[in-house]
């Protein structure tokens, strides 16, 4: 699951990148939220209004991982393609 600011192109190049490693998602939920925050970040609430913050939340749903393949490495890819 990733929770990133809303970026283009984000998902097609996470699952780009899922796809090189061989894991390509079975499903994805990819939902934009409208947040509001305060000055530390802080989830104070979540309403569309021209004060709100668009974040984009996604969760991939992956197929069995290949042997060799692990978490911790398909998280390290995946943080190298977001940075």
């Amino acid at each position: 699951e990733l929770h990133n600011e809303e970026m283009a192109f984000l998902v097609d190049s996470v699952t780009a990148e899922l796809q090189r490693l061989t894991v390509p998602p079975v499903n994805t939920i990819h939902p934009i939220l409208h947040l509001h925050r305060d000055t530390k970040g802080r989830l104070e609430s979540m309403r569309m209004d021209s004060s709100a913050i668009s974040e984009s939340f996604i969760h991939f749903q992956l197929p069995r991982l290949p042997e060799g393949l692990t978490p911790e490495a398909i998280l390290k890819e995946v943080q190298d393609v977001l940075n």
